[in-house]
């Protein structure tokens, strides 16, 4: 008992201090206090304001505008004795404090409105006494700068009610589909309920009817309603609008402009910050409405030309920045492009797909199934892993790494052949990979993948991104992935694409034992938009569930019949298929590739367009340095 008045005494004098203290204003600013909430703006490509969308803002609303029930159902849940305090009630801070004591932890807050509202505006959400004792000093500041009425309007349009919903004006909106204004008792007590903890007490969930029915009974008890008014607000019925979840966009958004300024959550969101982004409402829509309902997914969609994320929708708690295995979606990047850019093969080259050991990595193929000898791009379109191990290690890891890095994605030190295949102590983050593979359908240009196009403060611009194209592969590289992976889209591992009639170039990826994957891909691109669908934790394969849902999403509003670019360097050069295969059989005897009609050669090769049969080995000799050498290696 001594000690517990120790502490309740020590209370009272650092409270008394406080309120001394607080006496001195601290220097706050509260300009535009009825409309602090974070908005959102979306331009378009020719960078003017297409709308303006409030998905993870608020819209303000003045409190003299609000029924006087709504405007109590919050005096009931968080502050009984608003308008009669100065800020702080110490009669509840003591309460608070004498409860914190006896559990031993910050338990019972205790904050009036005002404190909430300052602790909002200039605070962290820390629970610890330094972080106490400053809420408190803001707090008596704002009531000597602010009428009551002023705080509660900017208290009530910065409160957050879960699923990327801040203030009471689109809580209302989005729960019931109405104004603010227009909220009934019970309505008000739902949203006063939520707030609290928004997980916990969402208007979904049973444990808001129970909060619900306590605060009408505090609304009674204080006189706000009768007993009358409070019999028929337990009975009313409320109709929500469907639950929609929260805005992944708008969060990833959140999330990479606090990175860019530097500062914390919560002075984003109070700060009257603005941020621009390219969203398309249609489209995130669309992906949004495809997310399924038992596999972990998420959806990514880039626009190629400027590389901003123009959708991204979730249902798990993965984020946009997370790193995950890329899995077989990493060999056009680090296997196949190097090679290619470095003139060491064509999609045409052939290499054998055998059982191979690499002192001590022995990589297999899906199932254990070996082909023989299989030309690179039939070897990319099956997704076979032992010739996307032989290529990285021709080319050489370390070198491999470096070209990665070209595309923004880091490697680690330690990593060897298997990041051929994905292996990676990290993984990489989706909007890299996305980035990654515009780059093929940009020519080989590549732009980095960021949501935030620009951030205002109060209207002025604090941040502007210029996002200036990079040359980092020759676009005779990019042609060739295109082409092998245009065949993955039609007649490989993501052969059902081939339904959208589009033209799509695609590559799968599948990291896991089968039972259990942990990370399926399919990311799929045409000239204009790059998609990648991921799928987390679940049975289902890259080609499965995540081809579905990229070929669901293209035949909506991104579709696009244009060809990708055919440099002026790359000519078709026809052969005779039979001559090819008699040419070939003797060495090529374990082959089971279908026979192509045509290769893809350099224009620095002099033939002229017209022949029409040319020995494939004459025409390969001249286009590598040292080819008796390479041949013999894929031979």
């Amino acid at each position: 008992m001594k000690k517990f008045l120790r502490y309740f005494f020590a209370f009272v004098l650092i409270t008394a201090v406080v309120s001394l203290w607080a006496i001195t204003e601290p220097f706050i600013t509260m300009h535009g206090y009825g409309d602090m909430n974070i908005g959102v703006l979306t331009k378009n490509d020719n960078y003017t304001i297409v709308s303006k969308d409030y998905l993870f803002a608020g819209k303000s609303i003045d409190v003299t505008e609000l029924n006087k029930n709504t405007v109590n159902a919050f005096l009931a849940a968080e502050d009984k004795r608003f308008y009669e305090h100065e800020g702080v009630d110490y009669a509840r801070t003591v309460a608070a404090a004498v409860k914190d004591i006896k559990e031993k932890k910050f338990a019972q807050g205790g904050s009036t409105i005002t404190q909430q509202l300052a602790k909002n505006m200039f605070l962290s959400s820390e629970k610890t006494l330094k972080r106490k004792i400053k809420e408190i000093r803001f707090a008596k500041a704002i009531e000597r700068k602010l009428t009551k009425n002023q705080i509660l309007t900017a208290y009530l349009n910065n409160l957050y009610f879960g699923n990327g919903i801040y203030g009471i004006q689109s809580a209302a909106n989005s729960f019931f589909n109405k104004n603010a204004s227009n909220l009934t008792t019970k309505e008000s007590a739902i949203l006063a309920a939520t707030i609290n903890n928004p997980t916990v007490f969402s208007p979904y969930k049973e444990r808001n009817e129970v909060r619900v029915k306590t605060i009408l009974k505090r609304m009674k008890d204080c006189g706000y309603i009768s007993d009358i008014e409070y019999e028929l607000s337990l009975s009313e019925k409320t109709t929500l609008m469907p639950e929609n979840g929260e805005s992944k966009y708008w969060k990833s958004a959140l999330e990479e402009a606090k990175n860019i300024l530097g500062v914390s959550m919560e002075t984003l969101k109070t700060g009257g910050y603005k941020i621009v982004c390219n969203y398309d409402k249609n489209i995130s829509i669309a992906a949004k409405n495809l997310l399924p309902k038992d596999t972990k997914t998420r959806i990514l969609v880039l626009k190629n030309n400027n590389g901003q994320i123009i959708a991204y929708e979730s249902n798990c708690d993965v984020g946009i920045y997370a790193k995950r295995s890329p899995a077989s979606t990493i060999k056009p990047l680090v296997c196949y492009a190097p090679m290619l850019e470095n003139e060491k093969i064509l999609p045409c080259s052939p290499i054998l797909d055998e059982s191979v050991d690499f002192d001590g990595y022995a990589p297999k193929n899906y199932k254990g199934k070996y082909n023989g000898w299989v030309s690179c791009g039939f070897a990319l379109k099956e997704s076979l892993n032992v010739p996307a191990v032989k290529l990285l290690e021709e080319y050489g890891v370390e070198k491999g790494k470096a070209f990665l890095k070209r595309f923004g994605i880091e490697t680690e030190k330690n990593e060897g052949l298997a990041l051929a295949l994905g292996g990676m102590k990290y993984g990489v983050e989706i909007p890299d990979l996305a980035a990654a593979y515009a780059t093929f359908a940009n020519d080989g240009m590549y732009t980095e993948a960021k949501i935030v196009s620009e951030i205002q403060k109060n209207g002025i611009t604090v941040y502007k991104r210029y996002s200036t194209p990079t040359q980092i592969i020759k676009s005779t590289t990019a042609y060739y992935i295109n082409e092998m992976l245009n065949d993955c889209a039609s007649n490989g591992t993501a052969k059902s694409l081939l339904a959208t009639k589009f033209n799509l170039a695609a590559k799968t990826g599948t990291a896991g034992t089968g039972e259990v994957n942990t990370d399926s891909y399919c990311v799929a691109y045409n000239t204009d938009y790059t998609v990648i669908v991921h799928a987390i934790d679940s049975a289902v394969s890259g080609g499965g569930l995540p081809t579905e849902i990229a070929k669901s999403l293209f035949m909506t509003d991104i579709n696009s019949e244009k060809c990708f670019n055919i440099p002026d360097s790359i000519k078709k050069i026809y052969i005779d298929a039979d001559e090819y295969y008699q040419n070939h059989r003797l060495v090529k005897s374990a082959t089971t590739d279908k026979l192509k009609d045509k290769i893809l050669v350099s224009a620095s090769i002099d033939f002229p367009i017209e022949q029409k049969k040319t020995n494939l080995a004459e025409i390969l000799s001249p286009y590598f340095d040292n080819f008796s050498r390479f041949y013999r290696f894929f031979y």
